[in-house]
């Protein structure tokens, strides 16, 4: 009795754990945390990093030492050699500091780089789910005929044996049901394309396929989202182009610099020992190097850095229009969607109460299969065009959010 408690306290929790099917959010957000892309974001964080550091390590003196022990096999004699060099950087018109600080901007823009990743995994995932959510709301909606359809077939039959109604009703109705479970096998069919999608992104298909944002879009909080606007500022893509300008801009002046004189300074202090005795030597060194003629090397560096300056704004400059534009676009075509679903609601509630009205109708005789059937495919178009145009207001929702630069969880709570 023991045992068979002890095995069933341990397979409990786990068959719990792996048959919890997860919710929209959380599957969104297991689909940005199993995706590569931010691997990959964060690997060159870390490599920028350690070029920042190299950067700021610049100012420092570079120190080396050498040594080595000669041999004269002429007059077999032996010399050693042991000295150590310092050399530092004076001035060089800001060389050190244009180099770090364009770094320093290149690791800004790789963090957003990182942001706009995770933003757009996260609308190709949620596309993904919603899809696949529509395509199974396809195979519930012609389940829910096909259950209509079986109804018809056994009323047809019932008055059929009554004298009530000719063979051909129940043939009729007997083929409408065979086509409907032919839709429901290409339904099918089409929704495992489909959740096998999903499984790439997460590994497994235990995800509730309902309307997650079904409730927001047919509330008032559109009206809220409608109201927001666009805030270039906090858009990630925005602030990696800004990083990148600023990063361009300082490569600039760190070409520019090359065309000046530096200053340096060298101390070197060595030790020679030879049979005669030993040498002590110190040389302290201050320079100046004046770039006369260099094929123009420096100065086309300079121009190309320069020429890449102008032309990031230029690219940034006609981004944000297409931004404004992308988002006044995403703006209109949620609300369009909106309104949509309503109508459709509207519609698909006017064909249920037709539908009803006329099977009363059918199991009375007083209407034939055929206008039944109808009936039937008025209902199963109404149906699936709601669900149409419930996915194409989810999919516009999350559109809009990527416009925004906002999670899908801190766009629904505006």
């Amino acid at each position: 009795m023991k045992f068979l408690i002890k095995v069933l306290i341990f397979f409990i929790p786990c068959s719990f754990v792996n048959g919890a099917d997860l919710s929209f959010m959380d599957a969104v957000n297991e689909i940005v945390k199993r995706d590569p892309r931010i691997s990959i974001d964060r690997t060159q964080i870390e490599t920028q990093k350690t070029i920042v550091l190299a950067k700021k390590t610049s100012f420092l003196p570079t120190v080396n030492i050498t040594a080595y022990e000669a041999k004269n096999l002429t007059a077999n004699s032996d010399t050693t050699f042991v000295g150590g060099g310092l050399d530092l950087n004076l001035y060089r018109f800001g060389y050190n500091y244009y180099d770090l600080k364009s770094e320093q901007y290149a690791l800004q823009s790789y963090h957003a780089q990182k942001n706009t990743s995770r933003l757009k995994i996260e609308q190709e995932g949620a596309s993904k789910l919603i899809r696949a959510i529509h395509q199974k709301s396809q195979v519930d909606i012609i389940k829910k005929i096909i259950g209509m359809k079986e109804k018809s077939v056994s009323v047809a039959k019932s008055r059929y044996k009554r004298g009530l109604a000719p063979k051909s009703e129940v043939s009729k109705a007997l083929i409408d049901l065979d086509n409907a479970h032919s839709n429901l096998n290409d339904a099918k069919r089409t929704l495992i394309s489909y959740l096998a999608a999903v499984k790439v992104l997460l590994g497994h298909q235990n995800v509730v396929f309902k309307w997650p944002m079904l409730n927001f879009i047919l509330n008032d909080a559109p009206g809220r989202i409608l109201q927001k606007e666009l805030q270039l500022g906090k858009r990630p893509d925005y602030q990696q182009a800004l990083h990148n300008i600023e990063s361009a801009n300082y490569q600039r002046r760190k070409a520019r610099s090359l065309l000046l004189p530096s200053f340096d300074f060298d101390l070197d202090r060595s030790l020679t020992e030879t049979a005669s005795g030993r040498t002590w030597a110190s040389t302290a060194t201050i320079s100046i190097t004046i770039p006369i003629f260099d094929g123009l090397t420096n100065y086309a560096s300079y121009k190309t850095a320069k020429n890449e300056v102008r032309k990031l704004r230029y690219s940034l400059k006609r981004n944000v229009r297409i931004l404004k534009s992308d988002f006044e676009s995403a703006r209109d075509i949620f609300k369009t969607s909106v309104e949509d679903v309503k109508k459709r609601q509207q519609t698909l509630n006017l064909s249920r109460v037709l539908y009803e009205t006329n099977f009363k109708k059918f199991r009375q005789g007083r209407i034939s299969i055929n206008e039944l059937n109808w009936d039937q495919d008025r209902l199963f178009r109404s149906e699936s065009l709601w669900a149409k145009a419930v996915q194409s207001a989810h999919l516009n929702l999350v559109d809009l959010c990527q416009n925004f630069s906002m999670a899908l969880k801190h766009c629904l709570e505006i």
